[in-house]
């Protein structure tokens, strides 16, 4: 059986850690951010271990090579968080959100759809509203409108910022209807 592998240090080839950078001598910046000057690479290494820190490649074509003392493993960490916060704000704005509504639905129905299309829209989603008539109330599509009236007085009283997007789409006994938020 053989002993697990611990995994590398550095996953990106294009960044240098520690041993493996090649150079002789490096322009070295200290784990405060300001330069120590150009010192052989075995000065640099102890310093990065003596402040129990990593030693990084910043800048590999430079003459002589740029390296910092910095942790590595919390400078990814912050990376890839920003790059997953990134991420959800891209999905936020192409994000469809779908609430369902009845033309007999109740009031205490209806303010709760309307809350959670306020914290959809606040997200930056847009919202399908999708307003089922089953029925003989499918013969009565005017309802619809008072039901999305009624909804749009429930998200914004005051001042519409929120509005129907375009025409509303018919299919079988579903009317469907996107919301969007004033830019």
């Amino acid at each position: 059986m053989t002993a697990k592998q611990p995994r590398p240090q550095n996953p990106s080839p294009a960044v240098r850690l520690n041993r493996q950078i090649r150079a002789d001598e490096v322009r070295l910046i200290g784990p405060d951010g300001k330069q120590i000057g150009i010192v052989p690479l075995a000065e640099a290494l102890k310093v990065a271990a003596d402040a129990e820190l990593d030693l990084v490649e910043i800048s590999p074509d430079a003459t002589p090579p740029v390296c910092k003392v910095l942790n590595w493993s919390k400078e990814q960490y912050l990376k890839d968080k920003e790059q997953r916060a990134a991420k959800r704000r891209q999905q936020a704005d192409h994000e469809v959100k779908e609430i369902q509504l009845r033309p007999g639905i109740s009031d205490h129905d209806l303010q709760v759809r309307a809350q959670s299309t306020k914290r959809f829209l606040d997200k930056g989603a847009k919202v399908r509203v999708v307003v089922r008539l089953h029925g003989r109330l499918a013969g009565r599509p005017e309802l619809v409108d008072v039901v999305l009236e009624r909804l749009l007085e429930l998200v914004s009283p005051d001042d519409p910022a929120a509005y129907l997007d375009g025409p509303a789409s018919r299919s079988g006994n579903r009317i469907t209807q996107m919301l969007r938020l004033r830019s």
